[in-house]
């Protein structure tokens, strides 16, 4: 370039990732604008605000609204089991290697860690039950996203974490009834929420199933459990919660249906923490 005459940096253009920088908006910039409004009005905050301060906080960008009418099953239980990050994401605020690092996917795995093999029995388990039984694109899907190894090391990881899982689903398979839809309306300082969802129910629909691949041996795996069994009672069904795990293929464990004076008290207290 200098041969030439060129100065460097009149040769590279640095193009800012973030939709929100301020370069974005000099009138003599050359870059182009971002579209929409909000990069604009997140830009002028973070670039007037104190140092000091957290300009990111406000939660005008992405978030919940603040008083819903309803609340699903799901998002509650995803609050209670980490209520640090779903009080993040409804801020609009992304978590930092949250997702894969793709430096790491660009590389094939030789072996699986538990976490891995976890991801492995889990996709294989929900497809047999929840899904068409298609393991040939479970295991394609789970080679394509580096969660099972290539060559004969992934064809030998398959084998044996399918054979840990097929057993345990097929007990889960025989016994599945429905997925029954429920609305329980709760109150909260005079006013009424539904929460909706599902729960899984055993043919005769008088037990509620609880399945997980791996043990259910720690509080925080079942927790999901014991929030939908306060869901339902607090929907009039009042039942009581078999569970299949690695420990307890045959169902022995069971857990006794909540009172729904207990369950309404509970579901109240559990929907509002996600509230605060």
């Amino acid at each position: 370039a200098q041969k030439l005459g060129v100065e460097h940096k009149a040769l590279v253009l640095e193009h800012p990732l973030q939709p929100f920088s301020k370069k974005y908006f000099n009138n003599d910039n050359s870059l182009k604008k971002p579209l929409g409004r909000a990069p604009a009005s997140l830009a002028e905050k973070i670039h007037s605000a104190e140092k000091t301060k957290l300009p990111l906080w406000s939660g005008e960008v992405g978030a919940q609204p603040s008083n819903p009418d309803e609340i699903s099953l799901g998002s509650l239980v995803a609050f209670w089991k980490d209520p640090a990050k779903a009080y993040l994401k409804a801020q609009g605020i992304a978590i930092p290697f949250e997702d894969d690092d793709d430096k790491e996917l660009d590389r094939s795995m030789l072996a699986a860690n538990p976490l891995d093999d976890w991801k492995i029995k889990d996709a294989i388990m929900e497809e047999w039950i929840e899904g068409s039984g298609n393991m040939d694109f479970v295991k394609a899907s789970l080679l394509a996203d580096r969660s099972l190894p290539v060559g004969e090391l992934g064809q030998k990881a398959w084998d044996a974490l399918h054979a840990i899982v097929e057993p345990l689903a097929t007990q889960v398979v025989n016994v599945k009834g429905d997925h029954r839809e429920l609305k329980v309306p709760v109150e909260i300082e005079g006013r009424f929420l539904n929460v909706t969802g599902s729960v899984l129910r055993n043919v005769a629909a008088d037990t509620l199933i609880a399945y997980r691949a791996g043990k259910i041996d720690d509080a925080k795996y079942f927790l999901e459990h014991w929030i939908k069994a306060n869901f339902a009672a607090a929907a009039g069904h009042p039942l009581p919660t078999i569970v299949f795990d690695e420990k307890s293929y045959d169902a022995t464990t069971r857990k006794n249906a909540i009172p729904p004076a207990d369950a309404e008290q509970n579901l109240k207290i559990l929907v509002e923490g996600f509230l605060q």
